[in-house]
């Protein structure tokens, strides 16, 4: 159940995560941005409390500053690889 409001429609929440001295962040995956599918995480309920990153450029930077983040994308890959597959 996410903490904070997210009205794009277009996005799938993954998860929160408690990152330490930022506090909670809701993990959003939208996979209709463009050019790249991009990551959104949410610290906020107002309109500007979020930021995002496109998944390419997420997981060419170095991964140790974003453990919590790189590890609910992972399982929403993972889990959408099989699901495909099956």
């Amino acid at each position: 159940m996410p903490t904070y409001v997210h009205d794009c429609e277009q996005c799938q929440y993954l998860g929160t995560e408690d990152i330490v001295n930022h506090g909670k962040i809701d993990i959003y995956i939208c996979e209709e941005s463009k050019p790249f599918p991009t990551m959104v995480a949410r610290f906020g309920n107002g309109g500007a409390e979020y930021t995002s990153i496109p998944i390419p450029v997420l997981l060419s930077a170095d991964p140790s500053g974003f453990e919590p983040i790189s590890n609910v994308l992972s399982d929403y890959y993972n889990n959408r690889e099989v699901s495909e597959n099956a």
